[in-house]
């Protein structure tokens, strides 16, 4: 029985879900995992090669771009599985990316989310993220964005996982409610991380990902908004 299911939201992805798909297929030692897209009315081409390339994999259509939050949504209440992987398309990952969350959160009973370490598509060696936190301004940035990824390899608590990433545990969304579909496409999850703390239950990010997490081309393709970058603010 597959224990997690894989988001992939897509809006006019076309260029990278062939990439995102095959990293998938090739996971190692998965504890049994299905992937869902939900596409968001893309015009790309994108159905198709689902379609043709991909028929295994069940696939949402949406008519239109309804944003991420919404997407997401979307195949988290079309999920039957104890546990959810959100994954933005323009990522791949490396084989025991799905075992390495898995394990982590099963090792974290009163955890909500754990995130993996997203690194620079171009520079593997640095980090787009590992987690997300705010300041006192109300600002939210990516923790270690641009910072050597080495050292970011322990396990730490973290105020937010980055939904771009990140194994949630599907039984606290009954609690705190799904995304925010208001915020259409940033800072849902740390907006769900507030919700998460409000109840007392945690987010990690987990060691065991120093060499297994996904990595990122920051392009702000999944949703069809530019990438944010104007507010970026370093601690």
């Amino acid at each position: 029985m597959n224990q997690i299911t894989v988001i992939i939201p897509n809006y006019n992805g076309i260029k990278f879900l062939k990439g995102c798909l095959e990293a998938l297929d090739a996971q190692e030692n998965s504890p049994g995992h299905r992937v869902l897209v939900v596409d968001n009315g893309s015009g790309d081409g994108s159905l198709e090669l689902l379609e043709e390339q991909f028929p295994q994999i069940p696939v949402i259509a949406l008519p239109r771009n309804t944003g991420f939050c919404h997407a997401v949504n979307v195949g988290i209440e079309a999920s039957d599985t104890p546990y959810i992987i959100l994954l933005n398309n323009d990522t791949k990952v490396y084989p025991g990316f799905v075992r390495a969350l898995y394990d982590a959160i099963e090792a974290r009973p009163r955890a909500f989310s754990v995130s993996a370490r997203m690194l620079m598509w171009d520079r593997p060696d640095l980090l787009d993220g590992a987690g997300d936190r705010y300041c006192v301004l109300g600002w939210a940035y990516a923790r270690g964005k641009g910072k050597a990824a080495a050292a970011y390899s322990r396990p730490t608590e973290i105020f937010s996982a980055c939904g771009g990433a990140a194994i949630y545990r599907k039984s606290v969304f009954e609690d705190t409610g799904l995304f925010d579909e208001a915020h259409f496409a940033y800072l849902e999850d740390l907006d769900t991380a507030h919700g998460s703390t409000a109840i007392g239950i945690t987010m990690s990010h987990p060691r065991r990902l120093s060499t297994m997490a996904a990595r990122l081309r920051v392009r702000g393709i999944t949703n069809g908004r530019p990438a944010r970058q104007p507010l970026t603010v370093y601690m």
